[in-house]
């Protein structure tokens, strides 16, 4: 029962971060529709990298949903790979905004 509990635990931290993250790309996203011509493209690059780290994000948490108690904790290791990846691309895309 402990591991199911760490389970749910983790994978709602692990959303809400998702929810989080999701609220700032859009706001970039608001940023780069009023940025001047020559640099949006560039803009709009790191928009569309951070929403492909969160879509893999987003796969590695549905595995991990549907995974084991006895499994969830290797695939963890995954999932905070991959949020922590979505969480560099957020921190430069950030600063290149700036």
């Amino acid at each position: 029962m402990e591991n199911k509990e760490s389970k749910l635990t983790y994978l709602k931290g692990v959303e809400e971060q998702i929810r989080v993250w999701d609220k700032k790309i859009e706001a970039l996203d608001a940023r780069v529709r009023s940025a001047a011509a020559d640099v949006k493209s560039g803009y709009e690059e790191q928009v569309r990298v951070l929403r492909a780290k969160k879509a893999e994000l987003l796969q590695k948490v549905q595995g991990l949903k549907g995974s084991s108690d006895e499994a969830w904790k290797s695939m963890r290791d995954g999932v905070s790979k991959a949020a922590a990846e979505l969480k560099t691309a957020f921190d430069q895309a950030v600063s290149k905004f700036k």
